[in-house]
């Protein structure tokens, strides 16, 4: 198990994710696009060599789900119509033990902070339930990211490039109630706007003083 308590968060959400999803892997990873990822987190070689084709030619399921904000799953792998839609990657990983695979874009609002890769051994789709199950996890993991990557657009990280800082802090503070509250993204943010109106402050104020610690989010925002 990793030492490192940001890099053991990662590990054990990636390893609910397999179990939520009925899933054989998953690879966790930062930035979006060719080039530019980063595999923070990965279950086994496979996925891992999925997250890696992917890097280099741009294309596969990953890329896909960060574009269009929505998940990727694939039932069947050998499916001709899905070799014809990304032929390089299929190229690279057709000799991997896989049957069916995957991807989840880790995302906060319209910014896509990375991917989650997953796949099965055996073909077929997560039930109903594991997917949302899954889906769950997916939010987390995607608040987690965010409120690792400090600093908004002066963080270094390429993916926060031109994103505005009042917005950025917004995105972080909401992240960071997320996670101590252990509250969806969605009544995190609730949470967050009903403090700022109770107040008479601005959202952005606020925010940053949940990022600086100046507010408790278990204290002042818990009610």
């Amino acid at each position: 198990m990793p030492a490192d308590p940001v890099a053991r968060l990662f590990a054990d959400l990636g390893v609910q994710l397999i179990s939520d999803g009925g899933f054989t892997g998953a690879a966790l990873t930062i930035g979006v696009g060719s080039g530019c990822g980063r595999i923070l987190w990965s279950s086994d070689a496979t996925v891992r060599s999925i997250s890696e084709s992917q890097f280099g030619l741009g294309e596969g399921p990953s890329v896909s789900a960060a574009a269009t904000f929505r998940p990727v799953l694939i039932p069947h792998a050998n499916a001709p119509h899905h070799m014809d839609r990304w032929p390089m990657f299929w190229s690279q990983v057709k000799h991997l033990p896989l049957a069916a695979l995957g991807a989840f874009p880790l995302q906060i609002a319209a910014t896509v902070l990375g991917t989650c890769d997953v796949y099965r051994s055996t073909p077929g789709l997560p039930t109903y339930s594991q997917l949302a199950a899954a889906l769950r996890t997916v939010d987390r993991l995607s608040v987690a990211m965010l409120v690792e990557v400090q600093g908004g657009s002066d963080s270094g990280w390429p993916l926060f490039d031109g994103l505005p800082s009042a917005r950025a802090v917004v995105h972080q503070a909401t992240g960071m109630i997320a996670v101590e509250l252990k509250v969806p993204v969605p009544e995190a943010f609730a949470r967050l706007r009903g403090h700022a109106f109770a107040t008479e402050q601005l959202l952005e104020t606020v925010a940053a003083d949940v990022v600086a610690r100046r507010l408790s989010v278990l204290s002042d925002l818990l009610d």
